[in-house]
C-alpha cells in the first residue's frame, strides 16, 4: 500500500497547479548536474529527475508541489560532497569552480545541508579536478592506483650520505648518465 500512496503522491505533485521554479545558473566551462528530488523529506538520489545544466548557462527547474514549496536540489559539489538545496519559488543557485569541485552561492532563504550518499550522485568534472587528477568516479571502479608509479630514478634531492654506496653509484651513474641517441632512418643520416 505503501508504494502505490508513494506513487500517487508523486503524480498528485507533479500534476499540482502550486510549483517553485528555480533557476541554476553554471558559471563554469562543464557541464553541472542537478538532482531534482521527488521526496522533500527524505531526498535521495533513486527516482530523482535529472537536470543537465550547460556550460555558462541557466536553466529553470519547476517543481510542483502539494505540502513542501521548495524545490529540493541534490549537487555533486566535490570529490566526497554532495550537498541538498532546499530552493523556494524564484530562488537562484550559481554555480562555479572552486579547488576542489564546485562552489554553489545562494540567497539566503536556500537551505544547505550534506546528502549522506556523495558517491552515489553523478557530477562532471571540472578542468582544476581533472589537473588535479581528481575525478566524482569512485576510485574502486576507475582500476587507478593511488599514489603516483616510481620511474625508477633518484631524485636529485636525495643526498649521497643518505644512500647506501651500492645504491649511490647507480644514482650517480643514472644521473651522469648521457641520453641515448634514435638511430636516423636509411637515407636520412645526420
Amino acid at each position: 500500500m505503501g508504494a502505490v500512496q508513494s506513487t500517487t503522491h508523486e503524480a498528485l505533485s507533479s500534476i499540482s497547479p502550486w510549483s517553485a521554479v528555480v533557476h541554476v545558473k553554471n558559471c563554469t566551462s562543464t557541464p553541472v548536474t542537478a538532482l531534482l528530488a521527488h521526496n522533500a523529506e527524505i531526498p535521495s538520489h533513486h527516482g530523482a529527475t535529472f537536470y543537465e545544466v550547460p556550460p555558462l548557462d541557466t536553466v529553470g527547474i519547476v517543481s510542483g508541489y502539494l505540502h513542501e514549496p521548495r524545490a529540493t536540489l541534490i549537487i555533486r559539489t566535490g570529490v566526497d560532497e554532495a550537498k541538498i538545496f532546499r530552493v523556494p519559488h524564484a530562488g537562484r543557485l550559481l554555480i562555479e569552480v572552486a579547488e576542489h569541485g564546485l562552489k554553489v552561492q545562494t540567497t539566503d532563504r536556500v537551505e544547505v545541508s550534506a546528502y549522506g550518499e556523495p558517491h552515489a550522485v553523478p557530477g562532471h568534472i571540472t578542468i582544476p579536478m581533472a589537473m588535479r587528477g581528481e575525478s566524482f568516479e569512485d576510485p574502486e571502479d576507475t582500476g587507478h592506483l593511488l599514489g603516483r608509479l616510481h620511474s625508477g630514478a633518484v631524485s636529485e634531492v636525495t643526498k649521497e650520505k643518505d644512500l647506501p654506496s651500492a645504491a649511490r653509484e647507480v644514482a650517480t651513474a643514472h644521473h651522469h648518465r648521457k641520453p641515448e641517441r634514435l638511430a636516423a632512418p636509411e637515407g636520412l643520416e645526420q
